[in-house]
């Protein structure tokens, strides 16, 4: 029986939130602890991630799918600091070395010289609309 003033999502068996890198991801997770909600998340080096659609598809229905996106030149910044700064795991120390450390914390040197190189790091902290021609921060 229905609750009332339930939400239909709630009563749904199956809720997937997909996580894209810094946009609040750790801090929705922590808020909804819920034992309905899969979480699939972004970390692209270990060995068990799973694309968001290959995960759906194991579903036996399809799964209420939410995630939040972020204004994609914030995003940029952020992960640019986050990284530049150490990050939080052994694979944020191995980006930084490996792609954000020769920057210096300068990230219009970053935003000049990586994107257009597209590596993989580039990828996680951007999105298409940013990709392409260098541009230079405002300010």
């Amino acid at each position: 029986m229905k609750k009332k003033g339930a939400s239909a999502i709630s009563e749904k068996k199956h809720i997937l939130f997909i996580h894209i890198p810094k946009t609040a991801g750790l801090s929705i997770i922590n808020a909804v602890r819920d034992p309905r909600v899969d979480t699939v998340g972004h970390f692209l080096q270990n060995p068990f991630y799973r694309p968001a659609g290959e995960v759906i598809k194991k579903y036996p229905q399809r799964p209420f799918v939410f995630t939040f996106v972020r204004n994609p030149w914030d995003r940029a910044v952020s992960a640019f600091f986050y990284l530049d700064q150490g990050g939080g795991n052994l694979c944020d120390k191995w980006d930084r070395h490996k792609y954000i450390r020769r920057y210096r914390g300068d990230f219009t040197r970053f935003v000049r010289n990586a994107f257009p190189e597209r590596t993989s790091c580039v990828r996680c902290i951007s999105v298409p609309s940013i990709h392409g021609s260098p541009t230079t921060p405002a300010g």
